[in-house]
């Protein structure tokens, strides 16, 4: 599960901006951060999901996030902390 943070929308550029932050499963320590952006079809998916469920994007405080995404982030950074 990931939270979002720092999320805005320029509703003149149709542009979300936003950030994903996965925290350790025993702690608050976090372990994947992703700072992201949607524009042009990602924004229409998200203006879609906004009017399909009633929810804004921006509001929305966890986001399921893939089990093996996290891994591989964790992953890579034990590599580079091994350098």
């Amino acid at each position: 599960m990931a939270d979002m943070t720092n999320h805005s929308y320029k509703a003149d550029k149709k542009i979300y901006y936003f950030e994903l932050v996965a925290k350790g499963s025993t702690s608050n320590s976090i372990v994947a951060k992703i700072i992201g952006k949607a524009w042009g079809a990602g924004s229409r998916h998200l203006s879609d999901f906004e009017k399909n469920t009633g929810q804004s994007f921006t509001r929305i405080k966890q986001i399921k996030f893939l089990n093996e995404f996290i891994a591989l982030i964790q992953e890579r950074k034990r590599r580079l902390e091994s350098w």
